[in-house]
């Protein structure tokens, strides 16, 4: 794919739009005190199941403008770094990522 940028971006963009895995789960190791800064403040007790809704962050305005538009130019190497960091995963994050990741792309 490194010969054939438009086609890792064509790529990159439809792995946006229909990612391997919809929602991620994590056991969360250790109590952790979430504080947003604006008044919400709550205890995620070790040993709870987090979901992490990977098509609400993909579709997210806040992170992918036009998220129902199909865009490939959102992965150019001019616009890639414009992407946050953690709102982009098609195949999870962490250790438990899916193996295929090392060989889809």
């Amino acid at each position: 794919l490194q010969s054939l940028p438009y086609l890792d971006m064509v790529v990159s963009e439809t792995l946006r739009r229909w990612p391997i895995a919809t929602v991620l789960n994590r056991e969360c190791v250790r109590n952790y005190q979430y504080d947003d800064g604006q008044g919400t403040r709550f205890t995620i007790e070790k040993g709870t199941l987090v979901f992490i809704p990977v098509v609400g962050i993909h579709f997210d305005p806040k992170y992918f403008p036009e998220p129902e538009r199909f865009d490939p130019e959102r992965f150019s190497a001019a616009n890639r770094n414009n992407i946050q960091p953690g709102t982009y995963l098609p195949f999870g994050a962490g250790p438990r990522n899916c193996i295929g990741s090392r060989f889809a792309l």
